[in-house]
């Protein structure tokens, strides 16, 4: 049987050895001796996967044994290089976050983002250029009269006026796309007097929004409100504006945020914060 063909234990020399310890291969007959042996050995009693084994002591187990230690250093070399990718992903991911956050902050905007698996975080495609400072928001349209047409602009800089922006959809000369007309054709015919675009309040109760001035620009118009991942504006006819709730205390960030109260609103900050980073 076993114990035969182990032989005597090597740790007490009195009884029949039971077990092969997988490291040192010392005989041992029971838990105390193996105790004892890892001890004055200092064997913790774990199989070296990588030791040489002569080819009269190559068998098919020491071959399976090998076998499965490449196909876990596959596994490993694969799970460590996935992982890297994903946290050289996060750590840019974080930077954009942190630059966009400054950017707003030094034109009094409080931009807030949503979880990165968020769909809408996903595609917010707002960029700052932090050479010149220079920031430009993914902005969505919506228009109700038009059953609710809603579409993106992906950059827009931000010191143009939401006149400029809008443009595109509500002028005839400039809707360069026949589906687009003809969605749009109600607010297309209207007077420019006739257009209002308000802007979707976050981070408030209930379906509010903020009034706009629509000459002036981008950022001033977001300029005092909390935006969340990427401003949403309403283009709505003026006779149906008293379907809507709007907003008349504008919420000032600005107090709010302790960094704000910090900064001088000054472009230079912006370049520094940026640099620093």
């Amino acid at each position: 049987d076993t114990s035969c063909r182990l032989g005597t234990c090597e740790v007490c020399d009195a009884a029949l050895a039971k077990y092969t310890c997988p490291q040192c291969e010392v005989k041992t007959c029971s838990l105390p001796c193996v105790r004892i042996h890892k001890k004055e050995l200092l064997c913790e009693g774990i199989r070296n996967r990588v030791k040489f084994v002569p080819l009269d002591k190559f068998s098919t187990m020491v071959l399976q044994n090998d076998y499965m230690l490449l196909e876990e250093a596959g596994r490993t070399v694969k799970r460590l290089s996935s992982e890297s990718k994903t946290f050289s992903e996060n750590k840019r991911e974080f930077l954009r976050i942190v630059k966009l956050k400054k950017a707003a902050r030094v034109r009094g905007i409080k931009l807030e983002f949503l979880p990165q698996k968020f769909t809408r975080h996903k595609e917010n495609s707002t960029y700052l250029n932090w050479k010149n400072g220079e920031l430009f928001w993914k902005i969505q349209w919506v228009f109700p009269e038009a059953n609710n047409y809603t579409v993106s602009d992906f950059r827009v800089l931000d010191s143009h006026t939401l006149a400029m922006a809008v443009k595109k959809y509500i002028s005839k000369e400039d809707s360069g796309i026949d589906i687009t007309t003809e969605k749009l054709s109600m607010y297309q015919s209207a007077k420019k007097k006739e257009v209002n675009i308000i802007l979707k309040a976050e981070q408030v109760a209930g379906s509010k929004f903020y009034d706009t001035e629509i000459d002036n620009t981008i950022s001033y118009n977001l300029r005092g409100k909390v935006i969340l991942e990427h401003p949403i504006f309403y283009v709505i006819l003026s006779e149906n504006l008293k379907n809507y709730e709007i907003e008349r205390t504008v919420p000032d960030v600005l107090h709010q945020d302790k960094y704000f109260r910090e900064i001088n609103g000054s472009r230079n900050f912006l370049f520094s914060a940026i640099e620093s980073n």
